[in-house]
């Protein structure tokens, strides 16, 4: 057996001891191997994979140790690159997670094959400080973080509903509407796009087409007219996210 295929099989043992959350057994597979003799690049896979191990367990420094290490056999390594910014973004420092990137020896782009986990996780982050500028009153910051978690991942319709909602706040109705319109055909988010799209006709007096979107929203299964109406409220209503209600100005962009 080569050692990439003794790898490979590595990988099949771990994935099944993470799975039923047996960390241990999947940390003392992947040590009894790091002491033969291997490639670099088996090296720096193993590494890496000890580090998710850890990093499933919220033990982010040791993962952040492993990711380096990983990086060390091999520095092109790019699904250890990203752990590695990743974890350091787990743990607040995201400074270091910004130099980790732009001082990476390669150059991310679409082209590479990522892992779907590192991307979504990516896409999760974006999101998160998204909410937090929101949060904030900074929505034209919260939209850029939206933009991006969006870009990375095309699967996640909540984040455009998000980003409506914003330019709603923000006054661009027709930016709203087009994202609105696209959530539509997702079940996930088909209510609340159906009753803010009703809000955006009425708001521009054509009462008839919105109580079209919000027999829409009743049909889509959530409960009544006035049941949409209800799940308006924190739209129309001063809530948390209004900037009026903190001393944090923006500057837009």
């Amino acid at each position: 057996m080569s050692s990439s295929e003794q790898t490979q099989e590595i990988v099949s043992k771990v994935t099944l001891y993470v799975s039923v959350a047996r960390y241990d057994l999947a940390e003392k597979t992947v040590r009894s191997y790091l002491e033969e003799q291997l490639p670099d690049e088996d090296l720096a896979c193993l590494h890496n994979l000890l580090g998710m191990i850890f990093h499933r367990q919220s033990l982010f420094s040791e993962a952040s140790r492993e990711f380096e290490k990983a990086l060390q056999y091999d520095p092109s390594y790019l699904e250890a690159l990203l752990n590695h910014a990743v974890t350091l973004c787990d743990t607040g420092q995201y400074a270091g997670a910004d130099r980790v990137m732009k001082e990476a020896p390669i150059q991310v782009d679409k082209s590479h094959c990522l892992s779907y986990l590192t991307l979504s996780r990516l896409a999760d982050k974006h999101e998160e400080t998204g909410d937090q500028y929101l949060q904030c009153g900074m929505p034209h910051r919260a939209l850029i973080e939206y933009k991006s978690s969006n870009e990375i991942s095309h699967l996640r319709p909540r984040v455009r509903l998000k980003m409506a909602e914003v330019f709603m706040q923000l006054g661009s109705r027709e930016r709203a509407h087009k994202e609105l319109t696209a959530l539509l055909d997702h079940a996930e988010t088909h209510d609340q796009a159906s009753a803010l799209l009703g809000v955006i006709a009425f708001e521009e007096g054509d009462h008839a087409r919105s109580i079209s979107y919000w027999s829409k929203f009743r049909e889509g299964g959530s409960g009544t007219l006035a049941g949409a109406c209800g799940a308006l409220s924190s739209y129309l209503m001063p809530n948390q996210h209004a900037s009026s209600s903190y001393s944090v100005k923006e500057r837009p962009l």
